[in-house]
């Protein structure tokens, strides 16, 4: 039986010989991630780092910051938590719920292709 390989260009992992399911030399965008990363990147550094490949300059760190606390209170306005509302209004199942609200926030209003669509806009600025 052959072993399945799965290849990323963000992710990589050598596993450690005292068990396979544990990461030895672990690479996040060709940064070691125990090494270079944990403990001295900030959290919104990693997430810059697996959105875009390299790590963001000081500029590109303020705005995500920025751009991150305008994102964290979505409000009652934002579909995603419309939808929810409206499941949970309902006397849906919390998961229920949780799935309207993923399914909404994947979309292209206000969910992921709005969010693409913005990263494609603010790379061609």
């Amino acid at each position: 039986m052959s072993e399945a390989r799965i290849h990323s260009r963000i992710w990589a992992e050598g596993p450690d010989p005292r068990s396979p399911f544990l990461g030895r030399d672990v690479r996040l965008c060709g940064f070691d991630y125990y090494g270079e990363l944990l403990g001295q990147a900030g959290w919104l550094d990693v997430l810059w780092l697996m959105l875009r490949g390299d790590p963001p300059d000081a500029a590109q760190r303020q705005l995500f910051a920025s751009l991150a606390v305008l994102l964290a209170n979505p409000g009652p306005r934002d579909p995603s938590i419309h939808a929810a509302m409206a499941a949970g209004i309902s006397g849906s199942h919390p998961a229920a719920a949780l799935m309207a609200a993923l399914a909404v926030a994947a979309g292209d209003q206000g969910g992921a292709g709005e969010l693409a669509r913005a990263m494609a806009a603010f790379d061609a600025a």
